[in-house]
């Protein structure tokens, strides 16, 4: 079946479009001997043409194996609780549906002049929100198509988001930022590979009062049941610390170098045509690139770009090896760009505090099995199950707009 869309202009015959057409003989044309066998032919047909090609294989220690299955975990990590029962259940939602419109209230209390300055302020914001969403969403384009391309064989268009090019790009959305904040390059190496560097990554928060009850030191180890897996993660306790009001101590995981060649290695050959995107986030060598759309400068989908947008506002911040933009998934992206935050009064955005890797990794879990014989409850380990978060571009959606609010 031939379709033919006319789209103004001289109307064209099929030969003028397509040429002529080589009609075999029906003789010549192989046939099945009945319908069951011709419907098996067409189906094994169309399966080897879904069929992917195989994939190299990468070879990884026992370690980076374990860190893998722990990244590949985060597919099943999902949000507990419904997001928009969320959003309209929080205090703003039942002031703003309990006192009515903020703009009345802004012009009883303030003043007209009051109500227009907010109301530009509002709007430079909101170009700024555009902004980032606009440069992530170039990305988000580049990686349907990129995805929809690398299926062979049957597909249905891509506008339809559905088949196994749409599970695959769903899933490489949720497992980009772990597999980002399992990467540490300095630089490139003469054949444009990455060189990676050891570093420490903040894998969560071990309360003070249970580093005081099980009698823990700094520098001790401890072993961490992934309750995704089934896997024990060996990290190490670090120094105290204060974050966002709560003591504790920091969990360090310590990731070589020999093993973030061998989880990139691993996802490049499992996501070749997408993990250019990680790429982007890691590399080093953009950390002053920069993009203006509407009149808005914003960073670049890069994790030292947006360290250098948010140093210009604050000297004394700092970096960390391995940064990624965790932000949970508890509100809506609109509700996280809008922020909880007021730079003006002096408040720092979430992307400025200590970030523990609490967000990412989980809230660690005190297992304890009761004693046969006296009957008691006895401490046997931890446990945790990966953090849900926003995806890597959302948390930098997020993030960058933070940062450039502050600076505003």
């Amino acid at each position: 079946v031939v379709f033919l869309v006319y789209k103004g202009g001289e109307p064209l015959t099929v030969g003028d479009r397509v040429g002529k057409f080589n009609i075999p003989k029906p003789e010549s044309i192989p046939y099945s001997q009945s319908y069951d066998e011709a419907v098996d032919k067409q189906t094994a047909e169309v399966q080897q043409e879904r069929t992917p090609p195989p994939r190299l294989s990468v070879r990884v220690t026992p370690e980076t194996r374990e860190r893998i299955h722990a990244i590949d975990g985060y597919e099943s990590v999902g949000v507990d609780e419904d997001i928009e029962v969320a959003n309209t259940t929080t205090i703003n939602a039942i002031l703003k549906s309990t006192f009515g419109r903020k703009s009345r209230q802004i012009v009883y209390f303030g003043g007209q002049a009051t109500l227009r300055a907010k109301q530009k302020l509002e709007l430079e914001e909101a170009y700024a929100a555009r902004a980032v969403r606009k440069s992530v969403e170039e990305l988000h384009t580049k990686l349907v198509n990129d995805a929809w391309e690398s299926q062979s064989g049957y597909k249905l268009p891509k506008w339809f988001r559905v088949g196994r090019w749409a599970k695959r790009l769903k899933k490489f959305y949720k497992l980009a930022l772990p597999i980002a904040a399992h990467l540490n390059p300095t630089g490139r190496n003469k054949d444009g590979t990455f060189n990676f560097a050891d570093f420490e990554m903040r894998a969560g928060l071990m309360p003070l009062k249970e580093f005081n009850k099980q009698g823990h030191n700094v520098g001790d180890t401890i072993l961490v049941k992934n309750e995704v897996t089934g896997e024990m993660d060996r990290l190490t306790i670090g120094p105290h610390i204060v974050a966002n009001g709560r003591q504790g101590h920091q969990l360090i995981r310590q990731v070589t170098a020999e093993q973030q060649g061998e989880i990139y290695d691993h996802y490049n050959n499992e996501y070749s045509d997408l993990m250019w995107s990680v790429d982007m986030f890691i590399d080093p060598s953009m950390k002053g690139a920069r993009t203006t759309i509407n009149g808005v400068e914003v960073p670049a989908f890069n994790r030292f770009s947006l360290e250098a947008l948010m140093t210009e506002g604050d000297e004394d911040f700092q970096g960390i090896a391995g940064y990624t933009p965790d932000v949970i998934v508890s509100r809506s992206l609109l509700g996280a760009l809008k922020g909880v935050f007021n730079p003006r009064a002096g408040m720092k955005s979430p992307g400025r505090k200590y970030k523990t890797g609490t967000g990412r990794e989980g809230e660690l879990k005190v297992e304890y099995e009761e004693d046969e014989k006296t009957g008691k409850d006895v401490f046997t380990g931890y446990a945790r199950r990966g953090g849900d978060l926003q995806g890597l571009f959302e948390g930098f959606t997020i993030r960058a707009y933070q940062a450039i609010r502050e600076k505003a």
